[in-house]
């Protein structure tokens, strides 16, 4: 029996992937940006803690998908082997295309990209500026119609406390809701929906509702050009990490007892986005 400790956003891929393996999940907003920093040392001590709950209950090994390395760093078991990949991070995993960027990145700039995961569990800009503008339960209905209409569908995100934060502010926001993310989102130019073959006509709809709250909602005046499209993606990276990890090379197994090290070249310590 295989143990996996994964960011909730991969989980409808690691479902279809790995159906009998036992499966352990960290929420994604302790990693997000550019809405927050990340809060390494808080995602570490859950990483932990899924590792520890998954050998209590007999695994043979367990593997890590979780893009931050600070919060890989020092992760051990006490019993079994210990795989932690540290390649792409959870939406670029699905790119099927070549590295284009200045440090090897798959993702285009001024680009922002959706999966179906990403959309039923994380914390994204639209849902945080629904939350202060005081608009979150009509957001939120609408994710409980989608999951009555899909048993499959895991929505997690109306459980973060940063949108509990968000959403307690909103009775007494002084300001223009959009003013609090602009100077993070405000130069995103387009919308990537990827499409891994799980996606629903709701996750379209969704993709449109974030393209026009870019367009329209964020702009400080006229609105703007914001363009939508849906790109097919891959989900073979993934399967190899979990399916037949030492045949990756950004996999590291270490034996049980042994802490991950620091990834080399990384900076340990505050880390700026």
């Amino acid at each position: 029996m295989h143990g996996i400790v994964a960011c909730e956003t991969l989980y409808p891929e690691i479902r279809r992937i790995a159906p009998d393996a036992v499966v352990a999940y960290v929420p994604q907003w302790y990693h997000e940006f550019p809405i927050h920093a990340p809060e390494s040392e808080t995602a570490h001590e859950l990483l932990q803690e899924r590792i520890d709950e998954l050998e209590s209950q007999g695994v043979e090994s367990v593997t890590v998908v979780y893009h931050d390395p600070a919060a890989l760093e020092g992760l051990q078991t006490e019993s079994v082997p210990l795989s932690v990949y540290r390649g792409r991070d959870c939406i670029e995993l699905h790119l099927d295309r070549k590295p284009s960027g200045p440090g090897g990145e798959r993702k285009n700039g001024g680009t922002y990209y959706l999966t179906r995961g990403w959309i039923d569990v994380a914390v994204d800009s639209y849902k945080v500026f629904n939350a202060y503008a005081g608009k979150l339960n009509d957001l939120v209905e609408r994710f409980e119609e989608a999951e009555r209409a899909d048993p499959d569908m895991r929505v997690s995100w109306t459980e973060s406390e940063k949108i509990e934060r968000a959403a307690a502010r909103s009775e007494g926001m002084g300001t223009d809701p959009a003013k609090l993310l602009r100077q993070v989102i405000g130069t995103y130019r387009h919308v990537v929906l990827i499409d891994t073959g799980l996606l629903r006509p709701f996750h379209h709809e969704y993709a449109e509702r974030f393209r026009d709250f870019l367009a329209n909602d964020i702009p400080d005046g006229d609105p703007v050009a914001v363009s939508l499209t849906v790109e097919a993606g891959t989900t073979e990276p993934l399967e190899a990490i979990l399916t037949a990890p030492t045949s990756v090379s950004e996999v590291l197994t270490v034996e049980p007892g042994t802490p991950v090290p620091a990834e080399p070249g990384f900076r340990t310590g505050p880390q700026h986005p």
